[in-house]
């Protein structure tokens, strides 16, 4: 009878606990799974998971069909998580977020279909030597895009052109040799160079409404 008992008190290997940590922020659903030796996110994830930590992991590879289940996800962490490759498929709704910042990324996806709902993209300090025509395309709720820390030297024609409300771009600490169309000349109305160091950008009173600032990396050699 007492073997029994210490039997029963076991815990069960057909309920393996989950490797991540699930707490409530405010009314969402936070999962952290940073640090855990992860090649993929667990199978396990709560159904109402709204933020998802996969940072410091070996993904290498990421594709966001082993999330589609996760119809509330809003915020998805994949910083310092040795990304090469970013694969997008299907459709994450609610996502307003996505970190792929301090990762070895060459080239972004077209991210629009996917994620229509995306406010943040960070993609800084990647491998980015381009962005391909369109690259934005689709993300009419963006408000924030980093690419700090990148091998960007130019930019493609009308980039920023799907983003009509985008308030905050970051470039600096990359390779580029010109500004944006529309932020061309540091005494247009539309852009004013702040010195020394030719390093941030502000718009001006008549600047289109996508864009508040622009910081730009010193290298930058315009006029």
């Amino acid at each position: 009878m007492p073997l029994l008992l210490l039997l029963l008190l076991l815990p069960s290997p057909s309920r393996p606990q989950s490797v991540c940590e699930v707490s409530q922020v405010t009314s969402q659903v936070e999962v952290s799974c940073d640090n855990r030796g992860l090649k993929a996110p667990p199978p396990d994830l709560p159904a109402d998971t709204a933020i998802l930590r996969l940072g410091e992991n070996p993904l290498g590879t990421f594709s966001t069909a082993s999330l589609l289940s996760l119809t509330r996800l809003a915020q998805l962490h994949l910083s310092q998580s040795q990304l090469t490759h970013l694969q997008v498929d299907g459709t994450l709704p609610a996502l307003e977020t996505l970190d792929v910042s301090h990762n070895k990324l060459r080239s972004l996806p077209p991210l629009g279909r996917a994620l229509p709902a995306l406010n943040t993209l960070d993609a800084s300090f990647n491998e980015l030597t381009s962005l391909p025509p369109g690259a934005l395309d689709g993300l009419s709720q963006l408000h924030e895009l980093y690419l700090r820390g990148n091998k960007l030297k130019t930019l493609p024609p009308g980039l920023l052109a799907p983003t009509a409300r985008l308030r905050k771009l970051s470039l600096a600490d990359n390779k580029l040799i010109e500004l944006p169309p529309g932020c061309t000349n540091q005494h247009s109305h539309t852009c004013v160079l702040k010195r020394p160091g030719k390093r941030h950008i502000e718009m001006g009173a008549r600047a289109p409404g996508w864009l508040n600032w622009l910081t730009l990396s010193s290298r930058y050699r315009g006029s």
